[in-house]
């Protein structure tokens, strides 16, 4: 039993320990998968943060402020439109 609740201790800090460092709340999220990051939309909306999402045919996108319409199930499909996001914000 503490074998498993060290592996959960450690896999949780790794995911969540990146939070420390936030000196504020970020203005907005953006999850590759709606599906998949359902959790950080609902956080980013409970402290006001704009969610800003791929949707795919699965997924509702009423749940997130600006949706981008896209199958987040290819590779290259999130590769490009990642790519294209990260020019404009150089």
């Amino acid at each position: 039993e503490r074998v498993k609740l060290e592996k959960l201790y450690y896999d949780m800090k790794s995911k969540f320990d990146g939070l420390r460092s936030l000196g504020k709340i970020p203005e907005a999220v953006f999850v590759t998968s709606l599906k998949e990051g359902g959790l950080a939309v609902k956080e980013a909306k409970r402290v006001g943060a704009m969610a800003i999402s791929l949707v795919n045919t699965e997924s509702n996108p009423n749940l997130v402020d600006y949706s981008i319409p896209a199958n987040d199930n290819a590779r290259g499909s999130v590769e490009l439109i990642l790519e294209t996001i990260q020019r404009g914000l150089q």
